[in-house]
């Protein structure tokens, strides 16, 4: 199936209507000096729907535009070359001001900020000045200045009006900017204060009252924003205008003559517009950074929450502390009432109050400019016995001669850092041990053994005291595995340990060096003693197969171990592996000689 793109768009068609049923209106109801409307509400339109459009399409409503123009003046009996030069001077005039509000890529305003309201005003005047000069030349001067002054102020009024509220209705309606949503109930009522009061006034002709309807333009705009002001304004000017030009209202006690009364109620307007839009526009300020506030704050509590962190402050003047809800839920208090800064210390562990106090009082009492950043860490005590790891830190703001004028800081619980860090150092230790423990024997490990030996050699060393080496292993370790398994092997290590660890002394060290291999160091040991604590160590387990212990089950094989010693011998530039291997040596001796003896290394 074949799709044809549309040749003709509603927009352009729908905005020449619009321009000649307004154009029409405003020439047919009121009529001001040399037949230029009080209003020009065609100027507004045309202007916002140029603003609405793709750039692409703008020619299009310009052209359709004008064709509702010529159209309008031709039916309110204005010569055709008339017609064409005023609608020229329209045309150019909205194109004027679309260019100079969107020629810099500029966004659409949308009349919530002062500077948004400031940018349309002065594209506006800029534009209504081009248009009337350009008709003022287009007529030959024939109206004159005041031709000039009249047709300025009814195209700026028709901009300044009608536009504003055509692209705030179109935000609205599309929900494309929250600063000017309001509830349908509060526009009706508040629109109609504005139609009641302002029809009462412009209805009599005896009081001078022309501030009343200021007064429910300020309401309107007040509750409604940007829209109460536009639309409030626009229905004074409809009505005004209307009655004004039916010889009634407040009008008619400043001046009788028509052109005089136009140009007053155009300037009346122009100052109602003046004062309620820019009003309009801080209050929406003032709004949109109250609901920003409000959302910073609802971020800031959740960071807040996440993190485990609160902020406070201490008004050193007042002596005044703030929390907030955070650093209550620290506290393991109810939000409320901040208990005071006694009752903030008090809440600090016994151990850490006095610290803590301490630090306090020497921010409040010191009166160094320099001193402002600070850091501490405490524990909290809950009311429910809780303890709480927490961190603060924060800054004095002092004056310039020092004095304290208050503190402020955040606190944060690293109850959970805390506690990672001693699990981590308790792993740590376990891994410590585990590592300097032989898993099968529960003897030291070869890793303790050698850093215990290098310990005793520097003290033996620095003290000139004796220090032996003994190293064994069982006789014949592989025939037991082959013979018995290794589970039964592994019994007879853990055999041989328990009786060498028996028949020690109780500062000798035992430790396996792996498989059936073992070390025995003897701090403070000569020769003798040595060779001594060795032959114990010998006769313990080749006896300890009849005294095996409840842990050893079905047959225990018996065994005997051959044992090395090597003496330090008050050699001072012996290192450990050295004596290690004198010790080695002295074993594989034992061996070669018959096993189930000792040697002492050469």
């Amino acid at each position: 199936m074949n799709r044809f793109r549309p040749i003709v768009h509603l927009g352009p068609i729908v905005t020449a209507v619009l321009y000649f049923c307004f154009a029409f209106l405003a020439l047919d109801l009121t009529q001001g000096v040399d037949g230029i409307a009080t209003v020009w509400p065609p100027s507004g339109i045309l202007l916002a729907a140029l603003l609405m459009t793709k750039r692409g399409r703008v020619p299009y409503y310009i052209a359709a535009a004008a064709v509702g123009s010529v159209a309008a003046n031709l039916t309110a009996d204005v010569s055709p070359g008339v017609a064409i030069i005023l609608t020229i001077a329209n045309m150019t005039e909205s194109a004027l001001a679309s260019w100079l509000l969107r020629g810099r890529r500029e966004p659409q305003p949308g009349f919530t900020q002062p500077a948004e309201i400031g940018r349309f005003c002065t594209a506006a005047v800029i534009a209504a000045g081009a248009s009337a000069c350009t008709a003022t030349v287009g007529t030959l001067f024939s109206g004159g200045p005041q031709f000039a002054i009249s047709w300025f102020l009814t195209d700026l009024l028709g901009m300044l009006l009608v536009t504003p509220l055509i692209l705030m209705a179109s935000d609205a309606v599309r929900n494309r900017n929250p600063d000017i949503a309001v509830r349908r109930r509060d526009l009706v009522l508040l629109l109609g204060l504005v139609t009641v009061v302002t029809t009462g006034v412009f209805m009599q002709s005896g009081y001078p009252v022309l501030f009343l309807p200021l007064v429910a333009l300020l309401a309107a705009t007040f509750w409604l924003g940007p829209i109460g002001a536009a639309a409030g304004v626009l229905i004074m000017a409809v009505i005004g205008t209307a009655l004004t030009a039916d010889g009634q209202g407040p009008i008619m006690l400043v001046h009788r003559d028509p052109g005089r009364m136009a140009l007053f109620l155009q300037f009346y307007l122009l100052v109602m517009l003046g004062t309620a839009l820019p009003l309009a526009a801080l209050l929406a300020t003032r709004n949109r950074l109250i609901r920003e506030v409000g959302e910073s704050n609802r971020l800031l509590r959740m960071a807040e929450r996440t993190a485990r962190l609160g902020h406070w402050s201490l008004d050193a003047v007042r002596e005044k502390l703030m929390w907030s809800p955070e650093v209550f839920r620290l506290y393991g208090l109810p939000v409320g009432e901040v208990p005071g800064l006694e009752g903030a210390i008090a809440a600090y562990h016994p151990d850490d109050r006095a610290r803590v106090a301490a630090f306090i009082e020497a921010l409040t009492t010191s009166d160094d400019p320099g001193g402002s950043e600070f850091a501490f860490e405490a524990r909290l005590v809950n009311p429910d016995g809780t303890v709480r790891h927490v961190v603060s830190h924060g800054h004095a703001d002092r004056a310039p001669d020092g004095t304290l004028i208050a503190l402020f800081g955040v606190v944060q619980d690293v109850s959970d850092r805390v506690r990672a860090a001693e699990a981590l150092e308790a792993a740590r230790a376990a891994a410590e041990t585990a590592a300097d423990t032989d898993q099968l024997t529960g003897l030291a490990s070869r890793r303790r053994a050698l850093r215990v030996l290098d310990e005793a050699m520097s003290a033996a060393q620095d003290g000139s005291q004796p220090l032996s080496v003994a190293i064994f292993d069982v006789d014949h370790f592989k025939q037991v595995n082959d013979q018995y398994g290794h589970l039964v092997g592994d019994e007879v290590l853990c055999r041989v340990a328990q009786a060498a660890v028996g028949a020690s002394r109780h500062d000798d060290l035992v430790g396996r060096l792996g498989g059936e291999e073992f070390v025995l160091l003897l701090p403070g040991a000569d020769e003798a003693t040595a060779m001594a604590v060795a032959e114990r160590v010998r006769s313990a387990i080749e006896a300890s197969d009849r005294t095996a212990g409840a842990r050893f089950t079905g047959e225990v094989p018996h065994v005997t171990i051959s044992i090395g010693v090597a003496l330090l011998d008050g050699v001072t530039d012996v290192s450990a592996t050295q004596l290690l291997n004198r010790a080695d040596r002295a074993l594989y001796d034992a061996k070669r000689s018959g096993r189930n003896r000792m040697r002492l290394a050469a």
